[in-house]
């Protein structure tokens, strides 16, 4: 998919797959993580979009999301991307059942 868009165009900007989407198809290709990125990169991603992160406190973050990777895989996925040179935001959810003690656990 990848490929087809930068052939047909070139000069877009392919921002796509959150990490948690990343850590899912390097688990299904069994190429790792950085070798799933690099062949992303290599077919045309430019950057990654910042969802998948929510939140990072290991309690609040099994209470809202406990289907997706990690705080700590999410910031595994987040470095690896960027050690190759991708670029990416990252989108916090915050005002729901946190409280200020929380932060004090990240």
């Amino acid at each position: 998919m990848l490929h087809a868009l930068k052939k047909n165009f070139p000069h877009i900007h392919i921002k796509a797959f959150t990490a948690v989407e990343i850590d899912y198809m390097a688990k299904l290709s069994g190429l790792g993580l950085k070798d799933t990125l690099l062949a992303l990169r290599e077919a045309g991603l430019g950057s990654l979009p910042g969802g998948g992160a929510e939140i990072f406190n290991p309690a609040v973050r099994n209470t809202l999301c406990a289907e997706k990777i990690s705080g700590d895989r999410w910031l595994e996925v987040m470095e690896t991307a960027h050690g190759i040179g991708l670029k990416s935001n990252a989108t916090m959810l915050y005002g729901h059942i946190e409280t200020a003690a929380d932060g004090s656990t990240i």
